[in-house]
């Protein structure tokens, strides 16, 4: 019989080699350091969400539990991002708003992935990698879009409503999941498919129009320098007709 204890742990190595691949490039996070304390601060306080996800799943085992546990892990997920975005919002640009997201919830994962293998009794060696296989990258996408949706309001100051968004659309998303877990494979892998689609679509949206944000501020500041040195040409030429006018003033006077 295979250890459950040792799969469990054996299966946690990926993800966190993902952070640390994450970590080491510089444009993909603010730093290391920055990143590995999301990562664990985040590990701590999914134990919080899943207390909670206790206590729904004591009262309702429907949609409207899977639902509310959904929801209950994004906004732990949100609050999370509502700490650390609006701090290192000035080091921030979108590609790592979405990695520092991402990174939030592959914790998420490792916890949630840690507990189901060593609860169950059938197949854990089986169980762990459709665990890696198929909620890893939910998380990761969810935490991922919630991140670049936050990151329009708290760093480029646009309506509070892209954060509610954001966090609808990784509800959703994890809702879809969850049923699909209880019920059709296919439906989970669904729920994957579309948390890719909206995570490109959204992003690729984003980037455009922060492109087209820069381009404009760029032109903005060019015309403004442009007109600076004509009022300063025209300046000068004010200046030399006066001094001019001057000197002959002054050879006319002396005649």
């Amino acid at each position: 019989m295979q250890d459950p204890y040792i799969i469990a742990f054996l299966y946690s190595i990926p993800l966190i080699g993902i952070v640390w691949y994450i970590s080491s490039r510089p444009d993909l996070s603010i730093s290391p350091g920055i990143t590995w304390m999301m990562f664990i601060v985040t590990f701590f306080l999914s134990f919080f969400a899943g207390e909670v996800n206790g206590i729904i799943y004591t009262y309702d085992d429907g949609i409207s539990a899977l639902s509310l546990a959904a929801f209950n892990e994004e906004l732990f997920k949100f609050i999370m991002l509502l700490i650390f975005i609006p701090t290192f919002k000035d080091s921030l640009d979108l590609k790592k708003a979405f990695f520092l997201g991402a990174t939030c919830c592959l914790s998420f994962a490792v916890v949630e992935n840690y507990f189901y293998i060593i609860d169950s009794e059938i197949l854990p060696g089986l169980l762990a990698l459709v665990r890696v296989v198929m909620p890893s990258p939910m998380h990761f996408l969810t935490g991922g879009i919630i991140a670049i949706y936050s990151y329009q309001h708290f760093v480029i100051g646009k309506n509070f409503n892209y954060v509610l968004r954001g966090l609808i659309i990784g509800t959703v998303i994890h809702i879809i999941y969850n049923i699909g877990a209880g019920t059709s494979t296919y439906l989970s892998a669904l729920a994957i498919a579309g948390g890719v689609i909206a995570a490109m679509t959204s992003f690729r949206a984003f980037d455009e129009n922060e492109t087209i944000t820069t381009e404009d501020e760029e032109t903005i500041s060019f015309r403004a320098k442009t007109k600076t040195n004509d009022v300063r040409k025209d300046n000068l030429k004010i200046i030399k007709k006066k001094k001019e006018k001057d000197n002959i003033k002054i050879i006319t006077k002396k005649k």
